[in-house]
């Protein structure tokens, strides 16, 4: 079993950039500036219930924040990993791919919208700005105006494109783009109700499969040694070559990810289950505040009798509890093209959401042009 290709949304923003080819400061500080506080992050309080009209009264914009401000403000919106700036440093790093990091400040000093766009290049015609499970936004809040500013400042630094994915969509009245690919689903589990209500929700198979795994001998771990990213990696590989399937991301980008110094607020985690020594499976997972994402992943069926792809995905969640964290995002599922995948997901207890999905802002003529063609050509 393995977290597939299709299962992983950051993967779409590499084959965007191929298709429209084809077509043509420390918490202190922090606090001071954004009235941010640890509080705010574990109660989900991001500022008060009153004035969510924050169109009328303006936002000043920065695209200077620092990496822990960032990170803290998006743990505090409940934002996605993708967004952080843990990610899109591993990413600028290991693949090259450069981003801008605007962030929209209320008069409170509180962080009203957040997007990190990822930069992708159209030889010969122009740039496109990717912006992975984003933008994220304060909770029932009125930002269409707020979200055009956005647009304005991605057209007047000669964007051609904007394709964002918002998770989740919370914002009221949002500005309508143009629907790209099918919607997304997903599946979360919510943490909150407690280990032993955690066990009782699961499949009766699944749950039979925790207790096999202990009874077994299967052993968890959880690491950062570069060594056991790279014997992940490759059986990450070999499972993904024997089915047929492109692995999504690299064996530098998982090994810059959890060299990284894990931050208060985002942090990645190998999760490496052995059987008399040897690794039978594994998931990658990243913390981003209370939540938690399932990001990659990998089960040797060599050892499924001692399943210890439900013995990981156990101590992930037992992990994420003493983190005190409120939800595990399981990252994709598709019945249809992966469902052995899905099936092992939704045992797991947890509730199937449906995402916005990707949508596409033309910034100009060209852009029209561009997202007209992709769209008639099947390429969006």
């Amino acid at each position: 079993m393995m977290q597939r290709v299709g299962d992983v949304s950051w993967r779409c923003g590499q084959h965007l950039t191929c298709q429209l080819n084809s077509v043509a400061a420390s918490p202190v500080a922090l606090k001071k500036r954004m009235n941010i506080s640890r509080a705010d992050i574990n109660t989900g309080e991001v500022m008060p219930s009153s004035d969510r009209d924050y169109n009328r009264a303006g936002a000043r914009w920065v695209t200077d924040l620092p990496t822990t401000e960032w990170d803290r403000s998006l743990a505090v919106l409940g934002g996605h990993p993708l967004q952080s700036a843990l990610w899109g440093g591993a990413r600028a790093t290991v693949d090259g791919i450069p981003d801008l990091r605007w962030a929209a400040l209320g008069t409170n000093g509180c962080c009203l919208f957040m997007a990190r766009a990822e930069t992708r290049r159209i030889p010969g015609i122009g740039t496109v700005a990717w912006v992975p499970r984003g933008p994220t936004t304060a909770p029932n809040a009125r930002l269409n105006q707020i979200h055009r500013e956005f647009l304005d400042k991605l057209r007047a630094a000669g964007y051609l494109i904007c394709i964002d994915d918002p998770y989740p969509s919370r914002w009221v009245d949002p500005v309508a783009g143009t629907p790209l690919l099918p919607r997304p689903r997903t599946v979360c589990i919510d943490l909150t109700v407690g280990k032993e209500r955690l066990m009782s929700n699961l499949h009766s198979q699944w749950r039979a499969g925790v207790r096999v795994a202990e009874r077994s001998g299967v052993v968890v771990e959880h690491t950062r040694q570069a060594e056991m990213v790279s014997n992940f990696y490759a059986m990450c590989e070999s499972i993904s070559r024997d089915k047929g399937f492109v692995l999504p991301g690299s064996e530098a980008l998982m090994l810059r990810l959890c060299a990284l110094e894990p931050g208060p607020d985002v942090e990645a985690v190998l999760f490496l289950a052995r059987y008399e020594g040897r690794v039978a499976a594994g998931a990658l997972a990243i913390r981003c505040g209370n939540s938690v994402h399932y990001m990659w992943g990998a089960s040797d069926r060599t050892f499924a009798r001692q399943r210890p792809g439900e013995a990981v995905q156990w101590a992930v969640i037992e992990w994420a509890l003493r983190k005190g964290c409120h939800r595990y995002d399981l990252e994709g599922i598709d019945p249809e093209k992966n469902p052995g995948v899905y099936e092992f997901k939704r045992k797991m207890g947890g509730k199937e959401v449906d995402l916005p999905g990707k949508q596409g802002f033309p910034l100009g003529t060209v852009g029209k042009v561009l997202l007209f063609a992709g769209r008639r050509l099947g390429r969006l």
